[in-house]
C-alpha cells in the first residue's frame, strides 16, 4: 500500500498547559518538544518516520498534491491513545491514508501516526473517525479513516477520501498528478452499505421510496456538483420525516 520509505521510531509528547475557552474545556493543549522522552507518565506518539517519495514542490504539478485540502500542516484536533489534543498541527495524506504530524529534530521531520491509536480527528472543518473494518468497507479501508458527514438516531453517513497517482512526462521530466476518489457509505441500523444508485438507496429505506425519488428529481444539479451535500441533506430530510410521523 505504501509508496514511502518508513523507519520505525517512537516519539513522546511533553505537554504544556495553556488557557483555553469554555467550549474547549475538555481539550488539553500540547506542545511538541524537539527531543525524545521516554518517561512513563508522558503520552507517547507511536509512529513511523514519513519520507515522501513524491514531494510536490520538486516533482509534481504546482497546484496539485496528495493531501486532504491542503499541502501544508493545519491546526486541528486529535484523539490519540485515549487523549484529546487541540491545536495540533496535522495533515492527511490521501495517497497512502496516513495522518501526519511535524516533528523537527535530528531524527525525523514528519511522523505518520499509528492508525490503530487514532480514534478521531478534525481538520479544515471536517471530522474523521476510524471505523472498524468490515466486508463492505474492506475494499476501500486503507487505515480506516472516514469523514463523518451526517449522524442521526438510526443512520450515519460517511465518505472515504482517497487519491490516485498518475505519472506524466512534462519537459522531459516525470511529474505526478493526483486524482481525488470519493466513496460514500451509510451505516443504518448497525449495517453498512455503499451508496451507488438511487435504487440502492431505496433498498436501504424502502418505506421512503416516494421521498427519495422526489428528492433525486429536484436536486439533480446538487448531485452532480456536490455529492456530500446531496447525501447529507437527503438523510436529514428522511430523518425529519421519521420524527414527524
Amino acid at each position: 500500500m505504501t509508496h514511502n520509505t518508513l523507519t520505525l521510531v517512537i516519539f513522546s509528547i511533553g505537554f504544556l498547559s495553556l488557557s483555553f475557552s469554555q467550549e474547549n474545556q475538555k481539550c488539553e493543549h500540547y506542545k511538541v518538544f524537539d527531543a525524545l522522552f521516554m518517561y512513563e507518565n508522558h503520552s507517547v506518539f507511536n509512529g513511523l518516520e514519513y519520507i515522501d517519495r513524491f514531494p510536490e514542490v520538486l516533482k509534481t504539478i504546482t497546484t496539485n498534491n496528495k493531501f486532504f485540502k491542503s499541502y501544508t500542516f493545519k491546526k486541528g484536533k486529535l484523539t490519540y491513545d485515549g487523549q484529546e489534543y487541540c491545536d495540533i498541527e496535522i495533515k492527511y495524506d490521501l495517497l497512502n491514508d496516513y495522518l501526519l504530524i511535524p516533528y523537527f529534530n535530528a531524527k525525523a521531520n514528519i511522523i505518520s501516526l499509528n492508525p490503530t491509536m487514532v480514534k478521531e480527528f478534525e481538520l479544515l472543518e471536517s471530522k474523521f473517525v476510524r471505523l472498524e473494518n468490515n466486508p463492505v468497507l474492506k475494499p476501500f479501508y486503507g487505515n480506516g479513516f472516514f469523514e463523518i458527514l451526517h449522524k442521526d438516531d438510526t443512520s450515519k453517513l460517511y465518505t472515504k477520501h482517497r487519491k490516485g497517482k498518475i505519472s506524466k512526462i512534462k519537459r522531459n521530466k516525470v511529474v505526478y498528478a493526483f486524482k481525488i476518489i470519493t466513496d460514500y457509505f451509510i451505516e443504518h441500523d448497525k449495517q453498512f452499505y455503499k451508496l451507488n444508485t438511487k435504487r440502492h438507496l431505496i433498498s436501504i429505506f424502502p418505506s421512503k421510496e416516494t421521498a427519495i425519488t422526489s428528492y433525486y428529481k429536484n436536486n439533480r444539479l446538487l448531485l452532480k456538483n456536490n455529492k456530500s451535500k446531496f447525501y447529507s441533506s437527503l438523510l436529514r430530510l428522511l430523518n425529519k420525516k421519521d420524527n414527524t410521523l
